[in-house]
């Protein structure tokens, strides 16, 4: 009896040895993947960044690339209007004349 006895103990120290072993294997392994997931988390937030950044500029330049077409479109029409004052100039003169006048 003595001897069942002993064994027993002995299987219960191993199992809780066995037990220990698992704790401590399971504690590195959730360490591990707490690591690994502060890396993945802070990788993903540097490669969204980035890519926020790089959508800024390709928007930034295309408005740049936009504003400075609707500047030369504007100048061209202020240049228009100027020449069209200019040629007919006489003419716009003559007609108000006529409507300040009445005749």
């Amino acid at each position: 009896m003595d001897r069942i006895i002993s064994k027993i103990s002995e299987i219960e120290e191993a199992s809780a040895g066995i037990i220990e072993e698992g704790n401590v294997a399971k504690k590195q392994i959730a360490d591990q993947i707490q690591k690994d997931t502060e890396a993945f988390d802070t990788a993903l937030a540097r490669e969204t960044e980035e890519r926020i950044e790089r959508q800024k500029q390709q928007l930034q330049a295309a408005m740049d690339e936009k504003l400075e077409r609707l500047r030369k479109e504007a100048r061209q029409a202020v240049e228009d209007l100027e020449k069209q004052c200019r040629e007919h100039r006489e003419q716009y003169l003559q007609e108000m004349f006529c409507h300040v006048t009445g005749e």
